[in-house]
């Protein structure tokens, strides 16, 4: 190949078209002149993790946990309030095209809608989370 750069090269990235294209335009807005300078000290992902308290939120019985309080106080402070609960037939609906973008089968459903349990909801979130069908769906806007 001319000047020894290859469209793809599995064993020397270093010689690709698509690095030298990007090494040069790093090369025209300028690197900085450390890697670990200050910018890299004061970037929120490297701060060190602060135990905070979750915020005391009045008429809390939308509130199940401390996310939930730390979600209602900033929705409040938006203006916006939560909608209210739904039947077991739209949660599981809901559930299904959110997460893996297809609507449940009627026997899931029926399933779903007679299993009293107290932890029927994170049964089922479990479960679609753990599906391939998950990866499918989420996939597209991971990569």
């Amino acid at each position: 190949m001319k000047y020894g750069l290859y469209p793809l090269h599995n064993r020397h990235p270093e010689r690709t078209v698509f690095m030298a294209a990007l090494f040069s335009v790093l090369c025209l807005i300028g690197l900085p002149a450390e890697p670990n300078g200050a910018d890299a000290r004061t970037y929120w992902a490297f701060r060190q993790l602060e135990q905070r308290e979750p915020p005391v939120v009045p008429g809390g019985e939308w509130v199940r946990t401390g996310i939930d309080r730390f979600v209602l106080a900033k929705a409040r402070a938006e203006g916006v309030s939560p909608n209210g609960q739904v039947d077991r037939q739209r949660l599981i609906r809901r559930a299904y095209f959110d997460l893996i973008g297809l609507a449940p089968t009627r026997e899931e459903v029926e399933a779903f809608i007679v299993d009293e349990s107290p932890d029927a909801y994170d049964k089922l979130l479990t479960r679609l989370l753990a599906s391939p069908h998950y990866g499918e769906r989420w996939g597209r806007h991971w990569l």
